[in-house]
C-alpha cells in the first residue's frame, strides 16, 4: 500500500487535537478496538497536561499503559510541538525497552511521515537513526532525535531513570508505572508526593 504524500487537512487537524484519534490513526496495529474507562482517563490526562506538568495514572500491568504513554509522548512532541517530553521508567531495563519500542514507532510509523512530513524529516535525515537522550544520570548512545528548524523549536523525547541524588525531570513528564512514580517521589519532599 502506498500512502499519499499529503492527507486531507481534516485528518491532520483531528490528530493534532484528539490523542485517541491520533493513536488509532497513526499506530493502528498497536491501538485498535474500543478504549476502556481507565485508558480513556489516561488519554484525557495526557491531552490536558501542561508544558511543565507530570502525568501519572496507575493502571494494572498489561492494560496498555506503556503503549499509551509512548504514543502520547510522540503526540506531545510532534502534534502539540512540545519542545521537551520525558518518559520516566522504573529501571534501566524498562527504559531500554521503552527506547526500543519508541524507536520502532518513530522509524516505521508511515502515517507519521504522511501526516507530519516536516517534523518527521528530522528523524530520517541521519539515515533513519535516532538518539533518545536521557536525563537523571543515564545516557543512551542511540542517535539524535530532533533538530532545530529556523521557524520552530526543536523537539525531543527523553527516557529517564530516577536515581538517588538526581534531579526531577523538566518539561512534560509521563510516568510509566507505580515503580517509576515511587522513584520520582524519592527525588522530592514528602509533601510533594
Amino acid at each position: 500500500m502506498t500512502l499519499p504524500s499529503e492527507y486531507p487537512l481534516h485528518i491532520r487537524d483531528r490528530c493534532d487535537s484528539d490523542l485517541a484519534y491520533f493513536l488509532s490513526t497513526v499506530f493502528p496495529v498497536m491501538f485498535f478496538g474500543e478504549w476502556d474507562d481507565e485508558q480513556r482517563r489516561l488519554i484525557d490526562r495526557i491531552e490536558n497536561t501542561g508544558i511543565d506538568d507530570e502525568v501519572y495514572h496507575p493502571m494494572p500491568s498489561g492494560t496498555g499503559t506503556t503503549s499509551i504513554i509512548l504514543g502520547g509522548a510522540v503526540w506531545l512532541a510532534i502534534a502539540k510541538r512540545r519542545p521537551d517530553v520525558t518518559i520516566v521508567s522504573e529501571d534501566t531495563q524498562s527504559a531500554l525497552q521503552v527506547i526500543a519500542q519508541l524507536k520502532a514507532m518513530l522509524v516505521y510509523g508511515r502515517m507519521l511521515y504522511a501526516l507530519y512530513p516536516d517534523d518527521m524529516r528530522k528523524v530520517v535525515t541521519a539515515n533513519g537513526n535516532i538518539k533518545l537522550a536521557s536525563d537523571l544520570g543515564v545516557t543512551w548512545s542511540n542517535k539524535q532525535l530532533g533538530c532545530s528548524y529556523a521557524d520552530r523549536p526543536s523537539w525531543s523525547i527523553r527516557s529517564a531513570v530516577p536515581y538517588d541524588g538526581g534531579e526531577h525531570p523538566t518539561g512534560t513528564v509521563l510516568v510509566d508505572g507505580a515503580g517509576a512514580y515511587d522513584q520520582l517521589c524519592n527525588l522530592r519532599t514528602k509533601e510533594e508526593c
